[in-house]
């Protein structure tokens, strides 16, 4: 019993540091391509945070089953291999499927393949002792990448549109939030209150 209560303490401890202390977007800086490309509505941005998470998800457990009867020096060709199938399962589901969902998104569905925070996430779930522990980093990440994610598309949104699901709350709102630029000014301000806040924590826990 006490190795079950040491063992759920530490899937949560993971699941965690992956969605605050390691995000993948404010703090690893990466998988910024589609956080800058589509994150000028909610919905671009819920759509593609869900195929984010399910692609991570399958790919972790995939590559966690599959690696015992490959040598280490083949793991990243089949971690590509991998990630590549699910990329193509995914896109080609949201074409015979959503297809609203497949144009907005574009190119940026297939460009997930080759995304760095996959393979940033592979080295960590690589360095895991324990499936469980794995497979809940992966969706620490998943959950880390899609808070964000649509966080920002609100606030650029909300400040390049006037508009939040459609709804009108300003009119000539300035266009820059709607293009990349505004997006790295909305992910910085992130960023640095985040780090801000974080320095403050520290400090009073000192």
């Amino acid at each position: 019993m006490h190795y079950q209560q040491n063992s759920f303490t530490e899937l949560f401890k993971e699941l965690y540091r992956r969605i605050f202390q390691r995000n993948p977007i404010i703090v690893l800086i990466a998988g910024l391509c589609p956080v800058l490309a589509i994150s000028t509505t909610v919905s671009n941005a819920f759509s593609m945070s869900i195929i984010v998470l399910c692609v991570l998800l399958l790919s972790d457990v995939t590559i966690r089953l599959v690696r015992q009867f490959f040598k280490i020096e083949l793991m990243y060709f089949l971690h590509v291999l991998i990630l590549s199938f699910y990329v193509t399962i995914v896109d080609l589901f949201l074409k015979g499927f959503y297809i609203e969902i497949s144009n907005n998104l574009g190119i940026f569905i297939p460009l997930i393949a080759v995304n760095c925070l996959f393979f940033e996430q592979y080295e960590n779930s690589r360095k895991q002792p324990s499936f469980l522990l794995s497979l809940f980093s992966a969706i620490g990440s998943g959950i880390g990448f899609a808070l964000i994610m649509i966080f920002v598309s609100f606030l650029r949104e909300l400040l390049g549109s006037g508009k939040v699901f459609e709804v009108t709350v300003f009119s000539k709102p300035p266009a820059i939030f709607s293009l990349a630029p505004g997006g790295f000014i909305v992910i910085g301000f992130i960023t640095a209150f985040i780090a801000y806040i974080g320095k403050r924590f520290n400090r009073d826990d000192k």
